[in-house]
């Protein structure tokens, strides 16, 4: 394939509106009209009739797919292939930093509470070793400072212990679909009002033109033609 016009998806003239229309109806989940296709010219036509039917067919799906759909755009972001996100995706296969801190970049990423995640190893020792430290300290305050000074140390070493943990899942929470299930049950009164990104449209449009064309995502804009113009017989008589 070869990019004829510096901002042209270039599409296959027999074929190519075909293939993205597919493209599009796979992740949006409708089809446009064939008179609202056909008055297609660039990527921001296609971005106006999603903003206007998509949108409005959006409000009405369930929430964990609701969900789903900002979970995945929130992991986009962090340049993961689109055809690993999938419900069936295995949670431990994306949180390569640890539970607890993966957790947190999607809450911030998407405006929805996420389920606590629970210690893992060294999370229960120093939260036992807290107790002890805590617990101890009284005791020994009856003792001397001293002694105390030494319930305390463990007190503070625990804690450490406590931060670098990385979490673990809760219990039966093993794929993004699962996840995406129990944000959904957190979330059930903001899911009314919370919105996407607001360029979130956009970039998911943005990506499946991509896998149709040579020109990347960031160099798209809503004037990018979707098919090269074609010259006029004069023009072409002229080159000769």
């Amino acid at each position: 394939m070869k990019v004829t016009h510096p901002n042209c998806l270039d599409l296959d003239p027999r074929d190519g509106d075909i293939e993205l229309l597919e493209a599009l109806t796979r992740e949006f989940g409708f089809q446009p009209t064939q008179q609202k296709v056909g008055h297609w010219l660039t990527l921001g036509d296609i971005h106006d009739t999603l903003a206007t039917e998509y949108a409005a067919r959006r409000e009405g799906a369930c929430p964990s797919q609701r969900v789903f759909n900002r979970l995945r755009e929130a992991l986009q972001s962090d340049l993961i292939p689109r055809a690993d996100l999938r419900p069936t995706c295995r949670l431990g296969v994306l949180a390569d930093r640890g539970t607890r801190e993966f957790l947190r970049r999607l809450e911030k990423q998407t405006c929805l509470d996420m389920p606590w995640s629970p210690y893992a190893t060294m999370g229960n020792v120093g939260s036992i070793l807290f107790l002890i430290g805590f617990l101890g300290g009284i005791v020994l305050l009856g003792v001397g400072l001293a002694m105390a000074g030494s319930g305390l140390l463990l007190g503070v070493l625990a804690l450490l212990l406590m931060l670098r943990d990385k979490g673990r899942w809760p219990a039966g929470m093993v794929t993004l679909g699962d996840l995406a299930d129990r944000v959904a049950a957190l979330n059930h009164s903001k899911l009314g009002v919370v919105r996407d990104l607001p360029d979130a449209l956009w970039r998911r449009l943005t990506a499946i033109a991509a896998e149709q064309s040579l020109i990347s995502p960031q160099d798209m804009r809503v004037d990018t033609l979707l098919f090269a113009p074609r010259k006029s017989l004069m023009e072409r008589l002229a080159r000769r």
